[in-house]
């Protein structure tokens, strides 16, 4: 599995998030470019590519795989927690007024009920794999016939893996099959039923951030924003098999600001 970043500040302040991401990518010699234009865009051997999102409460989340230079200005809006996890633990970077310091800073941030106690477990101690708390179907729904998506929405994230194994099982026909079709699904998306992805669920269970702080992920969001410029610049335009329902995936695709830097 491949590592997945994000970072997330504490503020509300999406316009000075902005302005600092594309002052201090251009002060790294990244040439900032709009990939979702009419015309496309330069190719860049080398590229940062992120989103904004719009605030939740206090909470911004910064969607992609932001560098580690980033971080100091980005904390000058506010505190920076950069989350990063891969099969094996996940790991957290905070950063306050441009230094970095320990994760005692997060106890402003606690969700009701949680103490410090709690995310030092959570940081320090990866959770049982029986831990409810700490898990996610690693299953994007998307693999689903659309009838079973409309009932997945409304069910328990665990249950999304008995409903794949439901339709697998009438079209494949033995556990290798399943087994060979569920790996082929899996690099979609982070595995948050590894070690890492349950740690990384325990440690932000802990803080006061919205429920969905992990979606979009960045590939659905890039997807779809994509999709709904087009149709912001073409109204008419036809529909191509599949865009309706990548679309639906975001339907507010375009409320989250797109950062691309290349150099």
């Amino acid at each position: 599995m491949k590592p997945w970043s994000n970072l997330f500040l504490f503020s509300a302040e999406r316009d000075a998030i902005i302005a600092t991401l594309q002052t201090a990518l251009q002060e790294l010699d990244y040439t900032l470019y709009n990939p979702f234009g009419v015309m496309p865009g330069l190719a860049y051997p080398q590229t940062v590519k992120l989103f904004v999102t719009p605030p939740h409460g206090d909470t911004i989340r910064i969607i992609g795989e932001p560098i580690a230079e980033l971080l100091p200005p980005l904390s000058q809006c506010g505190l920076c927690l950069a989350l990063r996890f891969d099969e094996e633990a996940a790991s957290i970077t905070l950063y306050q007024q441009g230094r970095e310091t320990a994760w005692q800073v997060l106890t402003p941030y606690l969700r009701e009920g949680k103490t410090s106690a709690d995310i030092e477990t959570a940081l320090n101690h990866a959770p049982s794999a029986d831990d409810d708390s700490a898990q996610l179907s690693d299953v994007p729904l998307t693999a689903l016939p659309e009838h079973m998506q409309t009932l997945a929405q409304g069910v328990n994230p665990q249950e999304a893996d008995k409903l794949f194994q439901r339709f697998a099982g009438r079209l494949l026909n033995s556990d290798e099959e399943r087994a060979a079709a569920q790996a082929l699904l899996k690099p979609q998306s982070p595995n948050w039923n590894s070690v890492g992805g349950r740690q990384a669920l325990a440690v932000m269970n802990c803080l006061r951030v919205p429920s969905d702080w992990h979606r979009p992920d960045f590939i659905t969001l890039r997807d779809a924003y994509q999709l709904h410029a087009r149709r912001q610049r073409r109204p008419q335009a036809k529909l191509l098999p599949g865009d309706a329902e990548i679309m639906a995936a975001v339907p507010d695709a375009l409320e989250y600001v797109p950062i691309y830097g290349g150099k």
